[in-house]
């Protein structure tokens, strides 16, 4: 039917009928489609185009008209260039998206100087002098250096994936958060060296026997805030076996600082503006989980009263700055070393997966790769927690050899660095499964490192798994929960 129709079109019928192909309105008849396009001017139709922003960034990131490096397209105003753009095409914004006239295009030339970038369409003004870049800028701009260098040197297209996609995009995303670590820990070793930990332990003494520890168990929690490895061995200073085992069994319910990779990528990506609340949200959340919990286990696994509460208060006195950057310097090493040990093994190990398939032939799309069959063999599991993307499931499993694995798992497998990860975690997915997402990755089971301390603490593996899939099933529950309370409420 539709080809004797053809024949009988005049030439505008014909273009008009091709524009509602492209509109993708395959549905009707002939005169239906012409009928519904006899009114538009426009013949290029891009219906993944929704507002100005989109338009700004298709002509920018993927048509690359003002070629600008990755390391600084976060000082581009997507939505101003994206306005010029439409009103020079005569664009408009459609029921079946962008549709622009083919008389005109919108080009721009960018030589690749920040200063060069028009003042309408930055987000900032800003001066060589006076402008530092962002780690993850810095990051970005090595990254770029060595690529070139390796295409220059014209070295083996899968050595130079290996480096650039595996351990520059994996070790690079985590190393930008250092700085982070360690003012955490500036301020963890300020409370730590004036005598205040201890004055803690005395205030805490009485809110904590009401869940059923004692307040010497406030101290090992703190430290988990920091890294749960030294905070399940600084229980063994309890002298209560009950309290202590209870104390460990609790501390991996105190978000520590390897997972602020996660937090703070996500709140950049999802909630820009009030990533300062979102991580407040989360730290409550794990110690409102962790006090619920221990109600459970004072009832079930650990019935009794903790001991009595005694402990030589020391005097007060102004941190020494000695000590103060000797801890900062130690849990920057210890990232660092984790960063070139752990997390370069598993993002080696995500690469090779991504990469290849059973049949170890290279890949073109990593939807075929070995990583993405067993991302989807457990992607039904979270599900109903609202992320059955393969690559969230699959960043969870590295997640369990370092928390910073996480993110540098979802750079390897969107193919994204620092300054572009936000926008590629856009498109797995929306607030409300971010959310969720934040929550299971606050509450589930803790770094390998942690899990072999609480092993060795609790005096075998058969407990250190009792404490894994009591930890699953709990980050699953509470996920869940947020999930489904926010879609009501949404």
């Amino acid at each position: 039917y539709l080809a004797s129709k053809l024949d009988e079109m005049s030439q505008g019928e014909y273009e008009q009928f091709q524009a509602a192909m492209e509109i993708g309105d395959h549905s009707g008849s002939v005169q239906e489609i012409i009928n519904l396009t006899e009114n538009l001017d426009c013949y290029d139709v891009y219906p993944d185009i929704e507002d100005h922003d989109d338009l700004g960034r298709y002509y920018i990131d993927e048509l690359e008209a003002m070629q600008v490096p990755d390391h600084l397209r976060n000082y581009i105003d997507y939505e101003a260039y994206g306005r010029d753009v439409a009103l020079e095409e005569g664009g408009e914004f459609t029921e079946f998206g962008y549709v622009r006239d083919t008389g005109s295009r919108f080009y721009e030339v960018y030589d690749g100087d920040r200063e060069n970038i028009p003042e309408e369409y930055r987000v900032m003004n800003f001066q060589d002098e006076d402008m530092e870049l962002s780690e993850s800028d810095k990051l970005d701009m090595a990254t770029d250096l060595a690529d070139k260098a390796l295409v220059a040197y014209g070295i083996n297209p899968i050595i130079r994936s290996l480096i650039i996609d595996g351990i520059f995009a994996g070790v690079g995303s985590v190393l930008s958060f250092l700085p982070t670590i360690i003012v955490l820990f500036f301020f963890l070793s300020i409370l730590e060296d004036s005598g205040y930990m201890a004055r803690v332990a005395f205030v805490m003494d009485k809110l904590l026997r009401k869940i059923g520890l004692s307040g010497r168990s406030i101290v090992p929690m703190l430290i988990g805030f920091g890294c749960s490895v030294p905070a399940v061995m600084s229980a063994r200073t309890l002298s209560s076996e009950r309290d202590r085992k209870m104390t460990i069994m609790l501390i991996p319910f105190m978000s520590c600082s390897a997972k602020l990779p996660i937090y703070a990528m996500f709140s950049l990506a999802f909630f820009p503006g009030y990533e300062a609340l979102v991580m407040v949200i989360l730290y409550l959340t794990g110690i409102i989980t962790g006090i619920l919990a221990a109600l459970i286990l004072k009832g079930t696994l650990f019935k009794g009263k903790p001991v009595p509460f005694v402990m030589e208060l020391p005097n007060y006195r102004f941190p020494s700055a000695k000590s103060v950057l000797l801890l900062m310097w130690d849990k920057a090493k210890d990232f660092v070393q984790k960063a070139f040990t752990v997390i370069f093994i598993a993002t080696i190990i995500i690469w090779f997966l991504q990469t290849f398939d059973t049949r170890i032939n290279v890949v073109s799309d990593s939807t075929d790769s070995m990583l993405a069959a067993i991302g989807r063999f457990i992607a039904p599991v979270f599900a109903p927690l609202g992320f059955n993307d393969w690559r969230a499931s699959t960043a969870l499993i590295s997640g369990f050899t370092a928390k910073e694995a996480v993110v540098s798992t979802l750079a390897v497998l969107t193919e994204s660095n620092p300054s572009t990860l936000p926008a590629a975690l856009n498109g797995i997915f929306t607030p409300l499964q971010a959310a969720s997402y934040l929550v299971f990755t606050l509450l589930y089971t803790p770094c390998i490192a942690a899990v072999t301390s609480v092993s060795r603490e609790l005096g075998g593996r058969r407990n250190a798994f009792f404490m894994i899939v009591i930890q699953c099933a709990v980050a699953w529950l509470v996920s869940f929960a947020v999930y489904n309370i926010g879609l009501l409420v949404l």
